[in-house]
């Protein structure tokens, strides 16, 4: 059964790595990668901006980049001598690692929004009585942000339906740029829980580019958890932010490239200091590779089209 997460200074997020230090020994190989930007149409200036954000990435992992250019047919072609694998090393090259904080709606609030959907879907395909209704599982009240589950396979119709434009037409007055995501796979289940947040302002109040460290650490019981530190202005954020989840009895949503990771809630009042931990079922090299990946800051989706590695002689 789910159970409602909690946040007392603490952000509950689970997920798998492969394990790389790219900087922890002389490198031994060298790897050759091509890359497309994964948007339509990217301009060359996506182009070059993606360039940028992979040479930042790499040296600030201690291993950067030998060659990097961009080349006919809108490809990045990446040379990295190394020490890691090669799988980690495609994980670096195509791992946003967007890191977000959202305030998140709860359950009750949207509840009439999705019933209302339902109803206008209905009346609009006469073929289905409960459209939106019939695919989705609804929690209890008690499970705090998540507005309902969803089996994996119909996670796309389930978009399409929220992204109709007479249907959100229903959400309301203060809620019309809502951003619904999904979350994890579900343990033992092929579901997903959908999430609504609040994006008034187009864009995530508290982000990964707050962040001026991330380390690998241990929580109480010695399992390995991730500090992160962000800086005096995502401080303030933080504190406002977790000030309001406080007093309004909400959530925060912990987002890594658009999937939700945790909802937590506040109980304890505003959390200041900028210093949070990230606690899960890390093993210690998961919690290290993550911690890396935050810290050296998120880069655009992209797509691997080739890699290959050869020895260094």
């Amino acid at each position: 059964m789910l159970r409602k997460l909690v946040l007392l200074g603490l952000l509950i997020i689970s997920l798998s790595y492969v394990s790389c230090d790219l900087a922890a020994q002389k490198a031994d190989k060298r790897i050759s990668a091509t890359l497309k930007l994964v948007t339509d149409n990217p301009s060359e200036k996506e182009y070059q901006q993606a360039i940028i954000a992979l040479k930042d990435r790499f040296r600030k992992l201690g291993n950067p980049i030998k060659e990097i250019k961009l080349v006919s047919e809108e490809k990045i072609i990446v040379e990295i001598e190394t020490s890691g694998e090669v799988e980690a090393v495609q994980k670096f090259l195509t791992t946003s690692a967007r890191l977000e904080f959202f305030s998140s709606y709860k359950t009750e609030e949207m509840m009439p929004f999705v019933r209302a959907a339902n109803t206008l879907l209905a009346n609009t395909d006469s073929r289905e009585k409960n459209p939106l209704l019939s695919k989705i599982n609804m929690p209890n009240f008690d499970y705090g942000a998540e507005m309902f589950h969803v089996q994996v396979t119909d996670t796309a119709e389930i978009f399409q339906y929220l992204s109709i434009p007479e249907v959100r037409a229903l959400l309301e007055m203060g809620k019309e740029d809502t951003k619904f995501l999904p979350g994890k796979l579900i343990p033992e289940t092929d579901m997903v829980s959908f999430y609504a947040l609040d994006n008034e302002r187009g864009v995530a109040p508290l982000d990964g580019t707050y962040v001026t460290e991330a380390s690998m650490s241990y929580d109480q019981v010695g399992r390995p958890t991730i500090n992160i530190v962000v800086n005096p202005e995502g401080a303030k954020i933080w504190a406002q932010m977790t000030e309001t989840a406080f007093i309004q009895g909400s959530q925060i949503a912990i987002v890594i490239d658009d999937v939700v990771y945790s909802a937590p809630g506040v109980v304890a009042g505003p959390i200041t200091g900028g210093r949070s931990q990230i606690a899960g079922d890390f093993t210690e090299a998961e919690a290290q590779e993550l911690a890396l990946l935050i810290t050296s800051g998120a880069i655009p989706k992209m797509k691997l089209l080739e890699i290959s590695s050869e020895p260094i002689n």
